[in-house]
């Protein structure tokens, strides 16, 4: 992974603050040390105003010697698209979202937009041009199994509908067949959908109906209104779980990010301690493996090969198994390699100190890593009733831990 100087990440905030957020690292760096001198100029120009304002400050800040809390932000690309693409094992839509190193800032909807460029012209439809916002948008919500957007975009029925669709299962085949099969998950007889993240996350999703009921008011000599609300009932079909469980995944990620990075330092080489002593009992004969399959936790490892470190305020260490030990005291390892980082997320977005921001990166990419390596999409349709699921590749997780966009 390209790792970067606290400063090169302040001069990249204000770059891709004011237009260059489509550049790769090195173009925004260098945007900004061609325009360092007059800086403060730009701002009426920039996409974001207040937030350039705010990293060109701290950049004066820091060229005058003063310590700043000033903190920078990378986002996933595409994070919808990206996490589908962990899940289903989908090496090219991981490529379009940054998880492969392709010499290139990524972007998966310039990638879609250029992909329905060619199948059009193939089609005789040379003429038919579809911009990167029109794809985008399409993209975007079709990936969350809106039909309704695609075809107000493209024409309900049409040929460049067909040619939209066939562009999705062309380039990114894993995450459009996981849509398909999620929507397919739907219960129609459930008033909720529920399931449990490997951090024993319960996500309940309860089925909402709107319902109208005609209010008459009395005391205003019997006027009446139309009173529309929504009420717990099942519901014969809903798109709704395409959107739910990836953004469940998203917020997987986010949590385990913010234990493994705010982390207490005390706490951590606390449990190192210990978890090395119950490991090493193990390998003298003096203790064993003593667990149940049914608690929460083990059940989410066992039926994923993923743990994170909130295990370890709910279960005794020397309750648990070997291999899940393990895991945990390389977590710990990672986290006690550096100093922690107070991190503030809004969805994919992750905001930290300049100086923290390597470190935030190579977790994001370790987390992704270990979802590509497990077994957490097949997991959670069986836990929706619907069993059986096969991810198109198992080896991608040294992949996405060597690149260097998946956030950006």
């Amino acid at each position: 992974m390209k790792t970067f100087t606290a400063w090169q990440y302040l001069l990249m905030e204000a770059a891709t603050q004011h237009s260059q957020g489509k550049e790769t690292f090195e173009t925004r760096i260098q945007w900004a040390k061609d325009n360092l001198h007059h800086l403060e100029s730009l701002q009426d120009t920039a996409e974001e105003p207040a937030l350039y304002a705010v990293a060109v400050m701290a950049i004066r800040k820091v060229q005058a010697g003063k310590p700043i809390g000033t903190l920078v932000s990378m986002d996933a690309v595409c994070s919808g698209l990206q996490l589908m693409s962990v899940l289903s094992g989908d090496l090219n839509a991981a490529r379009m979202t940054g998880l492969v190193d392709s010499n290139r800032r990524p972007d998966a909807y310039t990638d879609m937009t250029g992909a329905m460029n060619k199948l059009l012209q193939k089609a005789g439809m040379a003429h038919v041009a579809v911009s990167r916002g029109e794809a985008k948008e399409a993209v975007m919500t079709a990936f969350y199994a809106s039909t309704a957007v695609p075809k107000r975009i493209f024409g309900e029925g049409t040929q460049e509908l067909d040619v939209f669709y066939k562009s999705l299962e062309q380039e990114a085949p894993g995450p459009w067949a996981l849509v398909k099969i999620l929507v397919k998950a739907w219960n129609p007889k459930a008033t909720a959908h529920c399931w449990v993240m490997p951090d024993g996350f319960e996500a309940v999703v309860p089925v909402e109906v709107m319902d109208t009921a005609r209010i008459e008011v009395e005391e205003l000599d019997g006027t009446s209104f139309t009173y529309r609300y929504a009420q717990v009932a099942p519901l014969k079909k809903g798109l709704s779980l395409a959107a739910n469980v990836v953004h469940s995944v998203d917020a997987y990620v986010a949590r385990c990010m913010h234990r493994r990075l705010n982390y207490n330092p005390w706490q951590f080489k606390a449990w190192e301690a210990k978890i090395t002593e119950t490991l090493l009992e193990r390998v003298l004969g003096t203790s064993h493996d003593i667990y149940e399959e049914s608690h929460t936790f083990l059940s989410g490892w066992l039926h994923t090969g993923l743990v994170d470190v909130n295990i370890l305020d709910y279960a005794k260490i020397e309750q648990l198994p070997t291999d899940m030990l393990q895991r945990l005291l390389k977590i710990l390892h990672r986290s006690l390699a550096d100093f922690p980082v107070q991190l503030v997320t809004v969805h994919d977005d992750y905001k930290c100190h300049p100086n923290g921001m390597n470190r935030v990166r190579e977790e994001y990419k370790e987390i992704l890593g270990e979802i590509a390596d497990a077994d957490l999409m097949e997991d959670l349709l069986e836990q929706l009733g619907v069993p059986g699921y096969k991810k198109l590749s198992r080896s991608m997780g040294n992949i996405i831990r060597s690149s260097s966009y998946a956030l950006t």
